[in-house]
């Protein structure tokens, strides 16, 4: 839930820091629409957003896909 934190970079950053080397980053997310409940659209990141940040912080993303009605999921591992 990058949306959870004040700068999801640095966030993300530190896990590829702390993640083995074939180790699994998995950022399970809301999607950005509008819903009964949930963060506000204003600050969530669509799956185009949060698949930037995560490669620019030194990953790359094996795949995206959905997870129910409200959220995605993207699988993300170190890059060589």
């Amino acid at each position: 839930m990058l949306h959870d934190f004040n700068d999801p970079l640095k966030v993300l950053r530190n896990s590829k820091r702390m993640l083995k080397q074939h180790g699994l980053l998995v950022d399970l997310d809301w999607k950005k629409k509008a819903t009964e409940y949930g963060p506000p659209v204003n600050i969530r990141f669509n799956e185009e957003q949060a698949k930037e940040l995560i490669v620019k912080a030194g990953f790359r993303t094996e795949a995206t896909q959905e997870a129910g009605p409200f959220h995605y999921i993207i699988t993300a591992k170190h890059r060589s």
